[in-house]
């Protein structure tokens, strides 16, 4: 169950296959979280901010339930400690209390983690030619650029699940309309900057690309 009772429901779990088994295998569309699941796929670790992003994309922008997305994490993770895991599964969804919420913009992050896409290129090679001010964002090439780069999108690379400041900002109303109709109120504890978003409702969007 949620640490907090109140947020039993707040995701429908029902059919989460097809999501879950996009991002589990890194076929997303979003570069970094593609380039991270393949990471963990192949090593079985991954550093705190990454699996901050994957969680918090998989909680978020793909909406599933962190009953569904943490037994996939937890078969890859060498380091897997359940008590750690399943609270941090939990957090990263925005469910464990009353903490501010927390939503990790992708693009963000991928801009501030791999400037020159190197981690990405490594992990994702049909990215390989795509230019560096269009790496963490590859469906915005024009269709010469994308010839150019041999990455054709929705093709040889797959177009975005979802469009991730979209999904962000659906996030951040869902959840914050929730918390206000089952009457959590957010404390007054502050995110880290990390071009996450959180509270207060509203602001989040206006944060989307980092502070």
């Amino acid at each position: 169950h949620c640490q907090i009772r109140a947020y039993e429901g707040l995701r429908d779990r029902d059919d989460p296959e097809a999501r879950l088994a996009t991002w589990l295998e890194g076929r997303t569309g979003v570069p970094i979280v593609d380039a991270a699941m393949r990471a963990l796929q192949a090593k079985g670790w991954l550093n705190y901010r990454m699996r901050a992003v994957t969680a918090s994309f998989a909680a978020h922008h793909l909406w599933l339930d962190w009953r569904d997305f943490g037994p996939g994490l937890a078969r890859m993770f060498t380091d897997y400690e359940p008590g750690i895991h399943w609270t941090h599964c939990q957090i990263q969804s925005g469910v464990a209390g009353d903490a501010p919420l927390r939503i990790y913009d992708p693009v963000h992050q991928s801009v501030e983690l791999d400037p020159d896409g190197t981690f990405i290129r490594e992990w994702v090679p049909v990215l390989a030619d795509v230019p560096t001010e269009k790496i963490h964002q590859p469906w915005t090439m024009t269709e010469a650029e994308q010839q150019a780069a041999t990455c054709v999108i929705g093709r040889t690379y797959p177009a975005p699940m979802v469009e991730p400041q979209a999904a962000l900002q659906q996030a951040e109303a869902t959840l914050a309309a929730y918390r206000l109709k089952v009457g959590i109120v957010p404390g007054d504890r502050t995110g880290e900057g990390f071009g996450e978003v959180s509270e207060p409702p509203g602001a989040m969007a206006a944060r989307a690309t980092g502070s």
